[in-house]
């Protein structure tokens, strides 16, 4: 297991949180958002780059700024391009709106234009899409009644289309494909739940069933989930306790399509502070992590993934 941080070099934004992963053309990205205090007050985009030989992240460039606030970058890779969801906050998330650009220079991180998703005020993102033959299917969630939406575009990016609803608490989904047609969703709670839940679509996430129990604990912190197709197994990244803290960060995996995950988990960080919001990434024989480390720094962790169920297994014996 190889770890580092990547720095935010502001020396006016103090506190990053919210980081996500994605793969492009062969290389890693990471996004996240800065801010100096209150986490919806004068908030800016920040990204780096990922140097796997070196080991190593590029400088952070900011690159969404002012005169408001912006939150919750996400990266995906369509078609060759480099595309960036992310949310601008007028006053609180309530009134949250989502906007989109793409990265048009890989090298210096300039954007195209910036632009406003059709969506509703309120409506948040969080995971990155999961890109079908059918389309990209949006994990989406309402900030106002805390529940999850399912979105829907085809080659726009700014007409999202609402494909589903799902009953219930449960947001910031993460959504993985079993198939072509299953997909599947990894939530966090929210409100009064306590526990990861996990919700199947047979029908390209058209429906979903009602979410189900992992019984992985949740204390109203964001997780991430990935399948490795190749090995078909789900990794789930989550704050393993019962008590309202978000330590430690831990890593579970299940190979019943996440059913049943494994009693004792992975530890990856267990420092009393907030670690919290992990984001995933397979690239190659490796799981790439993203997370939150204190609210200060976002730290990156990369484990071979023989050596996780070897880990998993041995702390299961």
């Amino acid at each position: 297991m190889i770890s580092n941080f990547i720095f935010n070099d502001s020396a006016k934004y103090t506190h990053s949180h919210s980081s996500t992963l994605c793969k492009h053309n062969g290389e890693i990205y990471c996004t996240w958002y800065i801010y100096e205090e209150k986490e919806h007050e004068n908030g800016q985009i920040a990204i780096a780059k990922y140097n796997k030989a070196r080991n190593k992240w590029s400088k952070t460039e900011v690159i969404i700024s002012g005169p408001l606030s912006y939150g919750n970058p996400v990266l995906v890779s369509i078609d060759n391009k480099l595309e960036l969801f992310f949310i601008k906050i007028k006053k609180y998330w309530d009134d949250a709106e989502v906007f989109h650009s793409t990265i048009t220079d890989l090298e210096n991180f300039s954007l195209g234009p910036i632009s406003r998703v059709n969506t509703p005020e309120g409506i948040m993102i969080r995971h990155r899409p999961l890109i079908s033959t059918s389309g990209a299917i949006v994990p989406a969630y309402d900030e106002v009644s805390m529940t999850s939406k399912i979105y829907k575009f085809y080659n726009d990016p700014l007409n999202w289309q609402i494909h589903s609803e799902l009953d219930g608490h449960y947001i910031q989904g993460d959504i993985l494909s079993l198939n072509d047609n299953e997909f599947q969703l990894f939530l966090r709670a929210a409100r009064d739940n306590v526990n990861v839940y996990r919700s199947v679509s047979p029908d390209k996430g058209k429906t979903w069933d009602f979410p189900k129990n992992t019984r992985l604990p949740c204390p109203l912190s964001g997780i991430a989930a990935i399948r490795d197709n190749q090995r078909e197994i789900i990794f789930c990244c989550y704050n393993h306790t019962t008590a309202h803290k978000r330590t430690p960060i831990s890593l579970n995996i299940s190979f019943n399509n996440g059913v049943t995950f494994f009693t004792t988990p992975i530890t990856l960080d267990d420092t009393e502070i907030e670690l919290s919001y992990p984001s995933m990434l397979i690239y190659e024989d490796e799981l790439h992590i993203t997370f939150t480390h204190g609210r200060r720094k976002i730290k990156h962790i990369r484990v071979k993934i023989e050596e996780i169920i070897n880990q998993i297994e041995k702390n299961n014996e």
